[in-house]
């Protein structure tokens, strides 16, 4: 039997924010399917690698059980080492065929497949379905990612050709070689071609340089990759009584976030699945995360602020004004962007709602806390104004469906504020002793440069900023790290170091703070 190729070129390992299970809670809630807490619930991940994605959920919640399964060997090996150093028992993996699942394995409340379900041969595609209609709870919610179409189908000439160039390359690392040559070699001889066909190949070239070789072999070399249409992907879950519930993307699903003369139209169509469809097509889409339950639950699309409020709220983006003495007065525009988004707002009330989630630097705050804060920050203004304003002038339920806002089951277990002492999270601590990327407390990958991850590691609890000092010189110094000055050079001397780190120093804090790494 040939070694099995994810062993040869492993996939990276990560968590994926959109798969947390407090996330699929959420939505499953939202649409009025009752899904079991998470926290002590069972979770199956089919395709879990060394258990990046879930690892981080088995120590946020020790009463839950947590199963992983995966054909790389190499892969489930070196999760186990990591259970094992962080002394969890509350997650097993296993190094198992997805088609190797079956009642035995008993029930779970949350099943995920990330990555898995368009690269592998229909009949897994299939098994997959049956795991889910016959290993979900009654009331579980399950996530499957896949590639779409029509976004993938002009993609898929740039991966048969790939494909064409290097079938006769049995080695890896030379296979993904010259697969980045021939891109080079047609990026190159199209350097003058302003065509459409030649700008597009030009920008997915640019997409995949930046790609490292387990994307390529797996996403464009692999064997299997099979795209389909939404409406496709939804009738072959109905075929195993499943109903599509929702994208774990909110605002994707809805027409208005469209242009007009779209939405308009699209917003007309009664029926969930063809309106989606239609959306793919327009924006071309090429992937989805997409959550399934039994057939047996009703779900309920009618969303209302009555629903949302329970949640808790964030935004992740920033003010573009600068703030000065009557920034907050009545009619004076203030505008917030997440860089997709942008929202400006005259009244006083919704100008200081909207700066307050600023200033928690994503972290989620319940309606209920956003409405008291706001009523303290004003005069004259009693908390039921407040919330009534939120509701109908503010909308927060149009920005939560425009993506501005996200909501949140939790307020999110770490701090914004450092301590005299800071201390990250116990996972990432762990972690960047072993490369420099870490998962924070919103199941994000984070990646550090070499000063950040000198500074990172010594966040143990125990030393203070100025404690902390002398060992980051001394890191510059014997060259584990780089400080750059205003002329491009590095800096060498000992006492201009002594002078930048301390400031430096607080940049990084603040940064780590928004980045929810930090814990109290």
């Amino acid at each position: 039997m040939p070694e099995y190729s994810y062993d040869i070129t492993q996939y990276d390992s990560h968590p994926y924010a959109q798969t947390h299970p407090s996330h699929l809670s959420m939505i499953s809630n939202l649409f009025g399917v009752k899904a079991p807490g998470w926290k002590k619930a069972r979770i199956l991940e089919l395709g879990c690698a060394a258990g990046g994605n879930i690892i981080p959920l088995a120590i946020e919640a020790p009463e839950a059980e947590i199963v992983g399964i995966d054909l790389s060997k190499n892969q489930i090996n070196e999760g186990i080492k990591h259970i094992e150093a962080l002394g969890l028992k509350n997650i097993k993996l296993s190094h198992r065929s997805i088609t190797d699942i079956n009642q035995d394995d008993g029930l779970f409340d949350y099943i995920i497949c990330h990555g898995v379900w368009s690269w592998v041969p229909e009949e897994v595609r299939q098994k997959i379905f049956g795991i889910i209609r016959n290993n979900m709870s009654e009331k579980g919610v399950a996530y499957v990612s896949y590639n779409t179409l029509p976004g993938w189908g002009m993609v898929l000439g740039v991966r048969e050709m790939m494909k064409y160039h290097t079938k006769h390359i049995t080695n890896h690392s030379e296979k993904a070689q010259q697969a980045r040559l021939l891109l080079k070699f047609i990026g190159d001889g199209l350097q003058n071609d302003n065509s459409p066909y030649a700008n597009f190949l030009q920008s997915e070239i640019n997409l995949l340089s930046r790609q490292g070789d387990h994307y390529l072999l797996h996403e464009y070399l692999e064997e299997d990759n099979n795209p389909v249409y939404f409406h496709n992907f939804v009738e072959q879950a109905n075929q195993y009584n499943l109903s599509y519930l929702s994208d774990t993307n909110l605002a994707e699903m809805f027409a208005h976030n469209l242009p007009e003369q779209f939405s308009k139209e699209i917003s007309k169509i009664n029926d969930i699945i063809r309106s989606n469809q239609y959306i793919d097509f327009i924006r071309n889409k090429r992937f989805r995360c997409t959550l399934l339950t039994h057939s047996h639950n009703k779900i309920d699309r009618n969303l209302s602020f009555d629903k949302i409020k329970k949640f808790s709220l964030s935004f992740s983006g920033a003010c573009n004004d600068e703030i000065h003495e009557n920034s907050f007065e009545e009619g004076t525009p203030l505008s917030f962007s997440n860089g997709v988004v942008t929202l400006t707002v005259k009244s006083s009330i919704s100008k200081r709602a909207m700066w307050l989630l600023k200033n928690q630097k994503g972290k989620p705050m319940s309606f209920k806390a956003l409405c008291q804060k706001t009523t303290k920050e004003l005069t004259g203004v009693n908390i039921k104004e407040v919330e009534s304003h939120l509701i109908q002038d503010l909308n927060l339920l149009r920005l939560v469906l425009g993506g501005l806002i996200h909501l949140h089951e939790e307020d999110g277990n770490y701090t914004t504020q450092p301590t005299s002492r800071p201390k990250v999270c116990e996972l990432a601590q762990y972690q960047s002793k072993f490369k420099n990327y870490v998962t924070n407390k919103r199941h994000e990958l984070v990646a550090f440069n070499p000063i950040e991850h000198c500074f990172f590691q010594e966040l143990d609890g125990t030393k203070t900023i100025k404690e902390i000092i002398p060992n980051l010189v001394n890191a510059v110094l014997k060259g584990k790290a780089q400080l750059v000055s205003e002329d491009g050079n590095p800096i060498t001397n000992k006492s201009e170091l002594e002078n930048r780190i301390p400031t430096l120093c607080e940049k990084m804090l603040d940064k780590f703070a928004g980045w929810a790494l930090l814990t109290n």
